[in-house]
Formats: C-alpha cells, structure tokens, sequence
C-alpha cells in the first residue's frame, strides 16, 4: 500500500502543496496560503537591554522598554505625573464655590500631559489609569461642614468629607481622592474641591515642610 502525504492549508493548520522554500525568507500564511517573505530587521543591536518590537511594517529596537540583566523592566515612555501646589493659594472655597484646582509645579512627568496653567491631564494612551489626589486645606471654621473632592472632564470620582469634624486645632484638614479607571485617549482629566456652609476663608496649602497636595497619575496597563 502507498500513501501520499497530505499538506495541509493555513487554515488547516499546516502548509500549502505548493510551498517552496526561498534562501534567507521565512513563511508566513496570508489566511489562505503560505507564502515567503522577507522581513527586516535592525541592522544594529540597539542599546543593552531594549527588545525588538513591530512599528507595523517592520521589526525595530525599542527606544524607551528595555528589561536588565536582572529581569527589571523599564520603560521610559511610560505615562506618569507627579504635580503639587508649590504656593498656598487663599480663600479660594467654604461659600461652596467650586475651585479647579491648580498643582501648579510639575516634579516630574513622563510625557507632556499636564496643563499646569489650566489644570488639565490629558490621557495620551488608552489604558487604566492610576490616580491619587491629596488636598491639604487651611482656615476650616467650624460653619464648614461638608467638603468634596471630585475629578472632572471626562469621567468623575467624588470623595466627600466633614472639613471641621475632620479639621485639627489649627483648622488643617485633608481630603483625598484615589482610584483606579480605565481612560481612552484623549479623555481629560482635572481635580476640583468645594467647601461649603461658611465663608469663603479656606485656603489650599502649598509645599511647606515637605509636599502637602499633590497630584500623582500613572498609566499601570
């Protein structure tokens, strides 16, 4: 008895009949035949540590993703802001009038996606996103009984505390917003704050001894 061998197609999971095999390509199926192409290749080996990865058309070194000798991964290009209030701003809330809050200093960032002047992050990349506010607030009286934390643009999270209930001796209180979203690029996002049930005496503390508030945002995947 003779048998034939069968080749398979792509889609069956193995090669056309009529597959040739060409000196320095690879195969690659096309979802209906296999054929032979040509890829390219860096022509040099890029910095230690970067991996290889596709533009689209071809196969390049990473300019910002490396792994170490050690199995670190970093990745300059990744998205992440560290902003405060480097100057106590003052009576900017406790009437319940709605503050944008400005961290005006930039400590650092990867990327330029934070509008300083207006207050404004803008997602560069779709992915989740890790967010974390810290507001430090000075000059709470004791008519100040309800605050909010909130971000505004594309999507909101409120946080909502008691200002005097929570206030020390000196009339400092902080108030906090965090929490993890998923963005699509070119959402925005910026923190507000109110305090209401007084006067318009609350201050926003800048760095004193050390960052108070701040504003800390990191693409995590």
């Amino acid at each position: 008895m003779t048998y034939k061998p069968k080749f398979l197609t792509p889609a069956e999971g193995g090669l056309g009949a009529s597959t040739t095999a060409t000196s320095g390509k690879v195969l690659r199926g096309d979802g209906t035949n296999w054929i032979a192409s040509t890829p390219t290749f860096p022509t040099t080996a890029g910095t230690t540590g970067t991996v290889l990865r596709s533009d689209g058309t071809n196969i390049v070194n990473s300019t910002a993703f490396t792994i170490g000798s050690t199995g670190i991964m970093g990745n300059t290009a990744q998205p992440v802001l560290f902003a405060k209030i480097g100057t106590t701003v003052t009576n900017v809330t406790g009437d319940g009038t709605l503050y944008t809050i400005l961290f005006d200093t930039v400590v650092s960032q990867q990327g330029s996606n934070y509008n300083s002047g207006t207050g404004t992050y803008t997602i560069p990349v779709t992915g989740y996103y890790l967010v974390v506010c810290n507001v430090v607030y000075a000059g709470v009286i004791s008519s100040h009984t309800t605050g909010v934390i909130k971000s505004g643009g594309t999507h909101n999270f409120i946080t909502q505390f008691g200002p005097f209930q929570s206030a020390d001796a000196s009339g400092n209180v902080t108030g906090t917003v965090n929490f993890i979203r998923s963005f699509t690029a070119s959402d925005t996002l910026t923190i507000t704050t109110t305090i209401s049930g007084g006067t318009k005496v609350v201050d926003l503390v800048g760095e004193d001894f050390g960052v108070h508030s701040l504003l800390n945002i990191a693409l995590i995947c």
